[in-house]
């Protein structure tokens, strides 16, 4: 493998390189850029507002009803600058120029606050925004699309964030600054999106790709601090996603050949006043995964859609869909496998799930402001299957079937009060539904116990929101104060929303261009998993409603940061994040924001809202958007998380600090891009992570005859729970694209190479049975009852991977 990486390169390099020339004569391949400046607050157009490509003399001025136009704008990923008197200048998210599609880019300006000879204001980055603390970050359209081991997935690209960690494990659990993958919450067009990932964790959110299509994304924005008072509170992050419309002028097409998948994207005009934009996505793992010999065959399918329609300028619907079909089948054919293999074939359950979004948005523009009326509706399906022997002839080990469905309505109004305030206020009402029928055997002191329930709940969900923005002396201070209320009828202890009462304070201080001050207080919550909230045991009781709450979780954030430049920013954040109320395991005592990486939902188990965490740590990030031509992102965390553990039937938590799961302590970011001239881009990412804990193995429990041959896993001693840690981790990524520009069409290629240096990341060793030649259990002679145990090495991650994508663009 490591001899076929400069091959693949050179002749990937040898085959564009002619073609290049040709297809392009020497000439910049060149196009145009048209749109409507308008005001942020009132959507009435901003006549005579300048308007320039970003890093360029080449520009113009709106007319009378704000429309520009561009022309000869260098085909790649631009940004536009737009200034008119009385407004901030305004720096708008990349997007794409080509040569055979005017491109369309609205522009919003907002109103100055104040007017001042003291300071100047320069415009803002898509990095910052004026009312938010430091503690959120945008990703640009080229990061999301050329990401040097991102394979356009906007789940993997986050792990380019600073906070957040990356592991060697390909999946796509977003652990922000020490937060388990349940504390985040993911928005589409402002609408909610509960399941983000394919074959996820239920009560988890993980998964192993991105639903999301990156064709349709404009812009992403994670928040980690201050979140929003009109998005239900995630205690780690909320990441805000934004598509972009269809084309209005006509048909076009993108067809894609991925790392693991297929897909095509139509965009197109609908009648005078509509436009939509549509996908589908079909996965070829299974293929590659039977030529690799693995031991399971994964499928993914999705397909998306958004449908706008403009009535006039003060009144805009959009509708969105967003679904999902997924299925893993084992490979039972194969023979000779090695022991780890083996392994896998023998415990892992076949797979089925599907999910759905579809939602609407109408926005009413009013003279100062905004009304956005939401309604979505979701649904997800899980099954788990698994039978003795993996032969469907024989009764099943694991039978599990869940539903989740959910109906949301919710209103929001903005508005600008003048005098430099700004309000965001609304509420929001749901219904969900949640069944579960389950049947497993566990392990229970070397036994094997079933576990075996149904059930099913339905509950209504109510908020209330409001946040007020202040601006003062010049637009230096900004003063940012909101609370949120939320409930459910779940139980009497959710019920009250006054016992969910959510305030949060953000304040940002300029004392000059260059620099910005933060700092931000808030207490936030966050309602237990449907796992958890419908969990039964056998006598047919919900054992989990006297004892839940809604998790509690305070915040502290302070910063600074500097410009020297407008395009490029240091920062420095501490943070602090402390929980309590936090659902502890009863069988094991474990907080189940430490679970979370296992096939099987996270959370069904009697739990307890008993436990105390915390987060808490620094991060330092480097941003340039050109420097010598290069895009730079560079940043460094560090942090702790841990939790103090529950003993059951005790009045108090037990013991001292636990490191969590999710304890990284040190994680390192470089990404270096660049654009070169004939459409030439190249970028690498490296990446560490300090090494996390993990709680070894009980290796008497672990043999027993009756435990192993119930769930062929082995059984982890709680006692010592994360006493171990793994070795660190760390990869090189590189990337290379070459796009061509022809008059109707354009073509890309580009090769991604994960792991270029091939280093090998181990996870915790594997513990199994010893086997005889003919593959059967060795039986311990000394020990009556129990196999012989053995250790792996497992290799977790090592493998150089290169990735060779074809877009075609029409």
């Amino acid at each position: 493998m490591k001899k076929l990486v400069p091959y693949l390169i050179g002749l990937t390099y040898a085959l564009l390189l002619p073609y290049s020339a040709a297809a392009q004569g020497g000439e910049t391949p060149r196009g145009s850029v048209r749109g409507t400046v308008r005001d942020a607050a009132t959507q009435e157009p901003v006549p005579f507002a300048q308007v320039i490509v970003e890093g360029s003399a080449i520009g113009t001025l709106s007319d009378s009803a704000g429309v520009y136009r561009i022309e000869r704008v260098p085909a790649g990923y631009r940004s536009l600058k737009a200034a008119s008197v009385g407004y901030r200048e305004v720096i708008t998210p990349a997007f794409l120029v080509t040569v055979a599609q005017e491109s369309v880019v609205d522009i919003e300006l907002e109103m100055e606050a104040e007017q001042s000879d003291e300071v100047t204001v320069r415009g803002r980055t898509r990095r910052h925004t004026e009312n938010q603390p430091i503690g959120n970050r945008s990703l640009s359209l080229q990061e999301i699309e050329k990401s040097p081991g991102g394979t356009r997935d906007i789940s993997k690209v986050l792990q380019n964030l600073p906070g957040v960690a990356a592991t060697p494990i390909q999946r796509n659990d977003l652990i922000v600054r020490g937060g388990g993958p349940n504390e985040n919450k993911f928005y589409l067009d402002r609408i909610e999106i509960p399941i983000i990932n394919h074959f996820t964790t239920q009560g988890a959110t993980g998964g192993n790709a991105s639903i999301v299509n990156s064709d349709f994304l404009s812009a992403a924005r994670l928040y980690t601090s201050t979140f929003p008072v009109g998005r239900s509170s995630g205690l780690s992050s909320v990441l805000d996603l934004k598509m972009r419309e269809g084309n209005p002028d006509r048909l076009r097409a993108r067809a894609t050949v991925g790392a693991s998948d297929l897909a095509l994207t139509i965009d197109s005009p609908v009648g005078e006043k509509g436009n939509i934009i549509a996908s589908v996505r079909q996965s070829y793992l299974q293929v590659l995964f039977a030529l690799l010999k693995l031991p399971f065959l994964p499928t993914y399918n999705d397909a998306q859609v958004k449908y706008s329609h403009h009535f006039d300028s003060r009144n805009h619907l959009y509708i969105i869909g967003l679904g999902s079909w997924d299925r893993n089948r084992l490979n039972t054919g194969m023979k000779n496998l090695p022991p780890d293999r083996q392994q896998i074939l023998e415990y892992l359950p076949e797979n089925d799930q599907w999910s759905y979004v579809l939602g609407a948005v109408y926005t009413r523009y009013t003279a100062n402001g905004s009304l956005n009326l939401i309604a979505s509706t979701n649904h997800l399906n899980n099954s788990l299957q698994k039978w003795e022997n993996n032969d469907h002839a024989l009764p099943k080990t694991i039978d599990y079937r869940s539903n989740e469905d959910e109906i949301k309505l919710r209103a929001e109004y903005d508005a600008e009060l003048g005098r430099g305030f700004s309000l965001s206020a609304g509420g929001g009402v749901q219904r969900a539904a949640y069944d579960n029928h389950t049947y497993r055997l566990l392990s229970f002191g070397g036994e094997a116990v079933p576990d075996r329930y149904t059930t099913d709940i339905s509950l209504v969900r109510y908020a209330a929101f409001a946040s007020v923005d202040k601006a003062l002396t010049a637009d230096r201070v900004h003063i940012n104060f909101g609370v949120r209320l939320d409930g459910n009828s779940y139980s009497s202890a959710q019920a009250n929303p006054l016992q969910q009462f959510s305030p949060r304070l953000g304040v940002t201080y300029r004392p000059g261009a260059r620099w910005t001050l933060s700092a931000s207080v808030g207490r936030y919550y966050q309602e237990p998993s449907y796992t958890s909230l419908g969990y039964r045991n056998e006598a047919g009781e919900l054992v989990n409603r006297s004892r839940l709450r809604y998790i509690r979780s305070d915040q502290a954030t302070v910063g600074v940061a500097f410009e020297p430049t407008r395009r490029s920013r240091l920062s420095v954040e501490g943070f602090y994040k402390g929980y309590d109320r936090y659902p502890i395991s009863l069988i094991d005592s474990t907080a189940i924001g430490s679970k979370g990486s296992d096939v099987f939902p996270v959370g069904a188990e009697p739990v307890a809202s008993n436990g105390i965490a915390r987060a808490y740590g620094f991060e330092v990030e480097y941003t340039n958007d050109d420097l010598w031509g290069f895009l730079v992102r560079a940043a460094y965390t560090y942090y702790h998380s841990d939790y103090r553990g529950w003993e059951a039937g005790t009045p108090a938590p037990r013991g001292g600090w636990v490191p969590s799961t999710w304890d990284y302590r040190h994680l390192v970011l470089l990404v270096v891009m660049r654009s070169l001239p004939r459409g030439w881009d190249i970028g690498v990412r490296w990446r560490y992570a300090g090494g996390g804990p993990y709680t070894p193995y009980d290796v008497d429990l672990s043999s027993s005859i009756a435990s192993w041959d119930a769930t062929h896993q082995p059984v982890l001693d709680y006692s010592l729970v994360n006493s171990e840690r793994l070795p660190a981790f760390h990869q090189l990524d590189l990337r290379v694209d070459k796009t061509w520009y022809f008059r109707r069409w354009t073509l890309g290629l580009y090769l991604d190479i994960q792991n270029l240096y091939n280093y090998k990341a181990y996870g915790q060793p594997d513990l199994m049975p010893a086997r005889d030649a003919t593959g059967a259990y060795i039986e311990d002679p000394a020990r009556p009852g129990h196999y012989q145990m053995v250790t792996y090495p497992n290799e977790v991650g090592g493998t150089i991977i290169p990735t060779f994508g074809i877009i075609v663009g029409i």
